[in-house]
């Protein structure tokens, strides 16, 4: 992570930057071809941080997604400096403490094609993390709630440091089949409610019907479909 924050923290902290432009640059492709390959961000705001007990859990809440593979991406999105030169130092001694290929994996999520997205306010950071869609998304924040409030897409959302990615896989019971590739953004999590039927179940009055009989009766007309049209006109409507 340490030579990719560099490199994108003054085009993260352009007001004109897009997520297009921000992850072109990480993965050195043209502007319209960015690549949504992510597995993990996280939100960190710089008050109560940087305690050292909350940087050690941030740092393994992000390997905790950074190990799954070489074309991951893992992502810490802060306002605060302070939070990425504490997690930066922290990575280096629980990546070394992970078995291969788990550290090689980790190292590429968080370099290739992740690492620190540095933002001038925590508004900013929530509302490209919300654009980026992660499959998984924790915000460690001194608000987490209110950072939900202002969030557009994610797979899934982990609120706090007690609500860790394993967790949520294994135990909590929140989906675990979640969309990736930036899908998010169209989509949620397979949960009962994707094998269910839905119906759509309508009824008119009479006046209804007939306030909505103009607009009916042209469009059936200009779709070419008379029976449609007659169904209405028989009823003395148009």
């Amino acid at each position: 992570m340490q030579d990719l924050r560099y490199s994108l923290r003054q085009l993260a902290r352009s007001p004109g930057s897009t997520l297009t432009a921000v992850i072109s640059l990480a993965l050195g492709i043209g502007a319209t071809t960015a690549v949504f390959s992510v597995i993990y961000a996280a939100l960190i705001n710089p008050y109560p941080y940087p305690a050292a007990g909350r940087i050690v859990r941030l740092t393994a809440d992000l390997l905790n997604e950074a190990e799954h593979g070489a074309d991951s991406a893992a992502l810490l999105v802060t306002d605060s400096m302070a939070v990425v030169e504490a997690v930066d130092a922290e990575l280096a001694r629980q990546i070394a403490a992970l078995p291969e290929p788990r550290a090689s994996y980790a190292r590429s999520a968080l370099s290739d094609l992740g690492g620190a997205f540095l933002f001038d306010t925590l508004d900013e950071a929530t509302a490209f993390a919300g654009d980026y869609a992660p499959e998984h998304m924790q915000i460690a924040t001194r608000d987490p709630e209110a950072a939900l409030a202002m969030l557009t897409y994610a797979g899934e959302v982990l609120l706090g440091q007690h609500s860790p990615v394993s967790a949520a896989n294994f135990t909590i019971g929140v989906p675990a089949t979640l969309p990736t590739g930036g899908f998010a953004r169209i989509n949620g999590g397979v949960t009962a409610r994707t094998f269910m039927t839905t119906a759509s179940v309508a009824s008119l009055t009479a006046d209804g019907l007939r306030s909505l009989a103009a607009p009916t009766l042209a469009l059936a007309d200009h779709e070419g479909f008379p029976a449609h049209a007659n169904a209405l006109r028989i009823r003395g409507l148009g």
